[in-house]
């Protein structure tokens, strides 16, 4: 039950920005349709050793954030993360590299590169935040009547695991997995699947993964030098020059976004709506505002609206690695959720829209 409360997390500090900006008519209408179902298990916060920089509270403040202001709404339900199953992980994993992971026998040198001590709750956090996100793209990709059009996953994002090797805090990619199992279980309805990452780093794990993949395009703008390993191809890479602000950036994005939707068409799209863009993240090197990520995706949700009518579609939220004690950035990426879902509700045409995946680090 506990698990089930905790999808909280995500999506209601987004409340804070969005349900203020709305007005009584769309509040009310949003009202008049079903919860969005959001994923989130209090597995995602495991022990780490003293001094360890990775902000494992962030998963249960922003829950709490989000559930004191979703659940009075009755907006979103709050559903518990499952673990992800092997034959899953292995739709784009190698499946030594998961048994290796799986059965505790990383060396030394793999589990630096993740960045996490291997343990039993690491193992569990891995799964559960990898099958959160394939269990909210199921949800999505259900064509039953009354399926939703917009669920969302608290943790995920993890887009620099490769098929063979983990890192940057990212032992399994859950959106590859996703998009992999969407495409294995849902043939008819899924055969284009768009990723969008606006994460501040490329999404090497993603572009490599899908290199030679025609049934998923992969769309990367990050941050220009700002790689922590060897860069990746995606089918496309934009980068953005250090210190850009939010009218260069914004700039940028409008100038791909509409051609990216109509050369590709997807039938399912993962955006991942990285905030470590943010001023206030200390190793994103960009100086992009609240207001200014507040606008980047709303021009996402509405770019892809005008460019064609999907039925499928699926949001990813990013990474701010540093924003401690600053609420207004975290405020500012969760109200992309709430913004999306205000969309998808009132707006009859518009897209299916998901959540999964935000790190921002919060004091308490």
């Amino acid at each position: 039950q506990s698990s089930m409360v905790a999808t909280a997390a995500l999506l209601f500090n987004a409340a804070r920005a969005g349900i203020r900006s709305c007005n009584l008519r769309s509040y009310s209408m949003m009202a008049q349709y079903p919860p969005v179902p959001l994923f989130y298990n209090d597995l995602y916060e495991v022990p780490l050793p003293p001094g360890h920089r990775f902000p494992m509270a962030k998963y249960r403040l922003v829950r709490l954030g989000l559930q004191r202001e979703l659940e009075p709404s009755n907006l979103a339900t709050f559903l518990p993360s499952p673990l992800a199953a092997v034959s899953d992980l292995t739709t784009c994993h190698d499946a030594t590299y998961v048994e290796r992971y799986v059965t505790g026998t990383f060396t030394p040198q793999e589990n630096r590169r993740v960045g996490f001590p291997w343990s039993i709750e690491s193992v569990k956090r891995s799964l559960s935040s990898t099958g959160g996100t394939v269990a909210a793209t199921h949800a999505v990709c259900n064509r039953t009547p009354g399926a939703p059009r917009f669920a969302g996953h608290l943790a995920g994002g993890t887009h620099h695991a490769f098929a063979d090797r983990g890192e940057g805090f990212c032992v399994f990619n859950d959106i590859a997995v996703a998009a992999c199992v969407a495409l294995r279980d849902y043939k008819e309805s899924v055969q284009r699947v768009l990723i969008v990452d606006l994460d501040v780093h490329q999404g090497n794990g993603c572009a490599a993964i899908f290199a030679d993949n025609p049934n998923v395009f992969t769309f990367s703008m990050h941050c220009a030098g700002n790689y922590f390993s060897k860069k990746q191809n995606s089918d496309i890479d934009v980068e953005v020059q250090p210190g850009a602000t939010d009218a260069e950036y914004l700039e940028i994005l409008h100038s791909h976004l509409g051609n990216l939707f109509e050369q590709v068409r997807p039938q399912l799209t993962f955006f991942q709506a990285g905030v470590d863009p943010h001023e206030a993240d200390a190793f994103g090197k960009l100086k992009i505002s609240s207001a200014g990520l507040k606008r980047r995706n709303r021009l996402v949700c509405v770019r892809q609206r005008r460019a064609i009518a999907s039925e499928l579609h699926f949001l990813v939220c990013g990474s701010l690695a540093d924003a401690q004690r600053r609420w207004r950035s975290l405020v500012c990426a969760l109200a992309t959720s709430l913004t999306l879902a205000k969309l998808s509700h009132t707006s009859p045409g518009l897209p299916i829209f998901s959540v999964p995946s935000l790190k921002v680090q919060l004091s308490a």
